[in-house]
């Protein structure tokens, strides 16, 4: 099992790189993606050979002018309501898509899907939905969209860890075809972030002593 330094708040990115068997050369798409660094869902990404496309309008002062300079990814200044097409640079599949817009979140999801649908396919979704803070009607609507689309909901309503049980704030997707059925297998129906990351750790390290000679 490789080391992993994730810059996600609460793991997203440690479970877009687990869930593809510790890929080091994937692309992203970072919707509402914040500050450059600190909790970042995919800096960390970066660091280890991912390329990707951020978007995120900086209305809530998380830009940095230096701080975005020193990534390597494209910043994108607009609203995640505004995204079209032409801003992403691939066609095909898309990694990892991580969207976290607060209560935005179902509209972008519909422009996103309207964008790229039959252009585009995320292989590792997480969507931010706040259903401690908004309710189901979010959570509904984007599950309906992406289950619509062919997502598999590998492990819904997220929390941080048990600590924070009461804080449901996002599902986590795949597209069944490009992810290995082991490593879904290892967390399928999981909602406790901390230990879904525990157990996607312990797969990849089986997976890795099994290609050992002799392990």
């Amino acid at each position: 099992m490789t080391d992993f330094k994730p810059t996600s708040q609460y793991g997203q990115d440690e479970f877009a790189y687990r869930i593809l068997g510790d890929r080091r050369d994937g692309t992203f798409l970072d919707i509402g993606s914040g500050w450059a660094y600190r909790d970042s869902n995919t800096a960390s990404l970066e660091w280890i050979g991912w390329d990707g496309v951020c978007l995120d309008s900086g209305k809530d002062g998380t830009y940095n002018e230096w701080e975005w300079s020193t990534r390597k990814s494209q910043l994108l200044r607009k609203d995640a309501l505004d995204l079209e097409l032409w801003d992403i640079r691939w066609r095909g599949v898309i990694n990892y898509l991580s969207l976290d817009v607060d209560e935005s979140s179902l509209e972008a999801l519909k422009v996103l899907m309207t964008e790229v649908g039959g252009y585009i396919t995320f292989a590792v979704i997480t969507i931010e939905h706040d259903q401690y803070r908004f309710g189901n009607d979010i959570r509904d609507g984007q599950r309906e969209i992406l289950s619509r689309a062919g997502y598999e909901l590998l492990c819904p309503s997220v929390f941080p860890s048990e600590h924070w049980r009461g804080i449901v704030w996002e599902d986590w997707w795949v597209m069944p075809h490009l992810v290995a059925p082991e490593l879904k297998e290892a967390v399928r129906g999981m909602s406790d972030a901390s230990k879904i990351l525990e157990a996607l750790r312990k797969k990849s390290a089986e997976i890795a002593c099994a290609a050992c000679d002799p392990c």
